[in-house]
């Protein structure tokens, strides 16, 4: 697969300019200051998708494309960004970049060829 360094770039840039729309926990997360997604919501979002709502009440896990069309949100956003299932998985499932780097610095890390693994701190024992 090939990253799409322009969409990592991109989520990176709206992560830099406002932290405070950054939460690994969610995507699509209304609050005061806007709306707060993970890197797959910011894919989403990014690319006009939005969160569902035709399941009897909002499905998170589910998004809407812009010509109709449902998707799950981590398998289209890993597809969309050029992940395997492997690195989106664990970009996706409460994922923090590497103590020395900030979350935006790893993704720009991603979108100039760095692997997710070597950006990835480590892993909860």
């Amino acid at each position: 697969m090939t990253i799409n360094s322009e969409l990592f770039r991109q989520i990176a840039d709206v992560i830099e300019a406002k932290p405070e729309l950054y939460d690994k926990n969610t995507w699509g997360f209304t609050r005061e200051c806007g709306t707060a997604h993970c890197v797959a919501g910011h894919a989403a979002s990014l690319s006009g998708c939005t969160p569902t709502g035709n399941r009897g009440e909002w499905d998170w896990s589910w998004l809407q494309l812009p010509d109709g069309h449902e998707a799950d949100v981590e398998i289209w956003a890993g597809e969309k960004l050029g992940l395997t299932e492997v690195d989106a998985a664990r970009l996706f499932d409460e994922w923090e970049p590497r103590a020395d780097l900030s979350v935006p610095e790893a993704l720009r890390a991603i979108a100039d060829g760095k692997s997710v693994e070597s950006v990835s701190g480590a892993e909860e024992e």
